[in-house]
């Protein structure tokens, strides 16, 4: 009975890492990791938030608040995603596959490498196909149909009302319309090809192409829905030379694609390649403010459209920009290998100015973001792509020294392996070092309490600057450090903004405080003896 007495309650915080550990989150959640945090059981408070299983790197499994539900293995090769009405899964490069029940259109669809695909549209049918040998399916690629038999020699695809036969792809084909109830063609589209001989396609309104020895010789008029001096036409003899008009502007290109030349008088447009992609000059353009392109790659680019400006040196070495988005702008500065950032910020009213979102990373040692009040700090960064939260929640916990989360009051904070720990709301702070040391700070009846547990919560004190409180050892809590679920302040607990939203505003949820009869007994702190 005397050593029963003595453990920590099983919803209490103990702290063995990197074997085990199970620590009361700042929210009234709870994280519970084996293994230095391969395996993870994370419980949100009762204020909302994710719920998440994960045997990490090789899978997860995450509750959202919305009801929607993720599950990722072999991140980020595989993932399924449960929405509302919505099912997408796949595993790259195996197979994809998609169920929407409610569609008025497709049911459910799985392509499965190397050419198995399968549909069940919303008229109850079914198409099937498997490559090469057969297959008839619908809304595939840029097709309303395709059907094919022993594939290349015999497809037939369809296409806004018009139908194109191929036999021996791609070497022979025909377009025509399709014919409506009445005998009139309904579609638009009429060509021919004998490949690489001859071929030609035309649909009305729209273009005219036709080619020769392909790909020596082609000839095009697009826009055939515009006034007859504004079609434009492009002639081609491959890849000597190419020459591209439309209205008042011309283009030619040499020795396809490096050499090139085009100007426009009437949009004050001119542009050179010599060569591309090394080498563009590009002033003027139809846009409001015109485009300026100067490009010696890689010594020196810079680009000014009407949205972005951006400058590189030695890229991709060096590069800066400045992009301007409806309400708010956004700087990036990249330094590769080692400096990453950008900032988001309000570029109008009362509130201009104000950083809203920013990324920082000195790769490999520190990396920050900030996320409206919310800001994440982490030391050894390994990764060195640019910023994924898939990436990072699963194979992160593997290389980061240190993850610190700020939320106002709220923090959380994670050593490696889990070694060391934080949480930290309102009205308590806990501390804690694997087996070792840990301090809770807590706010009861306006007193401030410390209690400290050392060696395994085998000895544990309380002490507190108010003479009438009790102070002096407490009960042992072995493996330690034994501290109840964590006091919520009365008001509730701030949300955390999602990506790109900055929440000024207090959860409305009030956090019910009732715990277990235990708890309870804990929450009004432990008798000393």
């Amino acid at each position: 009975m005397l050593l029963l007495g003595s453990c920590a309650s099983p919803s209490s915080d103990w702290h063995l890492a990197p074997f085990a550990t199970h620590m009361n989150a700042f929210d009234g959640g709870t994280t519970t990791e084996f293994a230095g945090g391969a395996a993870l059981i994370k419980n949100p408070g009762p204020g909302g938030g994710k719920k998440i299983r994960a045997l990490r790197p090789l899978i997860s499994e995450t509750w959202n608040e919305d009801g929607t539900r993720d599950l990722d293995w072999l991140p980020p090769l595989g993932r399924t995603s449960w929405r509302e009405d919505e099912l997408v899964s796949y595993f790259f490069p195996i197979y994809t596959a998609r169920s929407t029940p409610s569609s008025d259109r497709r049911r459910f669809m799985m392509l499965v490498l190397p050419g198995f695909l399968y549909t069940e549209e919303a008229d109850g049918s079914d198409h099937v196909a498997w490559f090469p040998l057969y297959g008839d399916i619908r809304d595939f690629l840029t097709f309303d149909r395709i059907h094919f038999i022993a594939f290349p020699l015999y497809m037939r695809t369809e296409r806004e009302n018009n139908d194109t036969d191929h036999v021996l792809f791609p070497f022979l084909s025909w377009t025509r319309p399709k014919m409506g109830l009445d005998g009139n063609p309904i579609g638009d589209m009429e060509g021919w090809r004998v490949w690489p001989l001859y071929g030609q396609i035309k649909r009305e309104d729209s273009y005219d192409k036709r080619f020769a020895l392909w790909p020596i010789v082609s000839l095009q008029t697009n826009h055939l829905e515009r006034p007859e001096e504004n079609h434009e036409h492009i002639r081609s003899v491959f890849p000597l030379f190419t020459q591209t008009s439309v209205g008042t502007y011309e283009g030619f290109t040499f020795l396809w694609p490096f050499f090139g030349y085009a100007t426009d008088p009437r949009a004050d447009f001119f542009q050179l390649d010599a060569p591309w992609p090394l080498v563009r000059i590009q002033r003027g353009g139809r846009n409001t403010a015109g485009t300026e392109r100067t490009r010696f790659w890689p010594f020196y680019s810079y680009l000014n459209a009407d949205l972005k400006e951006s400058t590189s040196v030695l890229w991709p070495i060096a590069t800066w920009s400045h992009e301007d988005y409806v309400g708010h702008d956004r700087d990036s500065l990249s330094i590769l290998p080692f400096w990453r950032s950008w900032n988001e910020y309000i570029d109008r009213g009362p509130r201009e100015g104000e950083v809203t979102n920013s990324w920082k990373k000195m790769w490999p040692l520190w990396s920050q973001e900030t996320i409206g009040p919310k800001t994440i700090t982490t030391l050894t960064p390994l990764s060195p792509i640019m910023k994924s939260d898939l990436v990072d929640f699963h194979w992160g916990w593997i290389w980061q020294l240190y993850k610190g989360v700020e939320d106002g009051p709220n923090r959380t904070e994670r050593g490696w392996m889990g070694l060391w720990w934080r949480e930290k709301n309102a009205v308590e702070d806990r501390k804690s070092l694997s087996g070792l040391w840990s301090k809770r700070i807590v706010r009861h009846d306006e007193v401030d309490f410390t209690e400290t547990s050392l060696l395994f919560g085998l000895i544990r004190w309380r002490s507190s600057d108010d003479e009438v409180s009790k102070s002096g050892l407490m009960m042992p809590a072995f493996p330690g450090p034994g501290w109840p679920t964590m006091k919520l302040p009365d008001e509730g607990v701030r949300s955390s903004p999602d990506e790109h939203e900055h929440i000024d505003t207090l959860n409305d949820t009030l956090i019910n405080n009732e715990q277990t009869a235990q708890e309870d007994e804990d929450d009004t702190l432990p008798w000393v003896y």
